[in-house]
């Protein structure tokens, strides 16, 4: 069976997620999956703040 492109990209960032994290400890794992979702709130937060001014979080 063919794989679709979007099946294709989350496969591809998987890998790429698992080679970064492969050698981590329970630990480490942990504070970088919290420290990405981190920046991405703020990052969510920050564009909501420039594109919506008028919705508040």
């Amino acid at each position: 069976m063919k794989e679709s492109s979007a099946m294709k990209e989350i496969h591809e960032i998987r890998l790429k997620n698992y080679g970064k994290t492969k050698n981590m400890t329970r630990e480490e794992k942990i504070k970088y999956i919290n420290t990405k979702g981190e920046n991405a709130k703020k990052r969510i937060e920050e564009f909501t703040r420039v594109n919506y001014p008028h919705l508040t979080l």
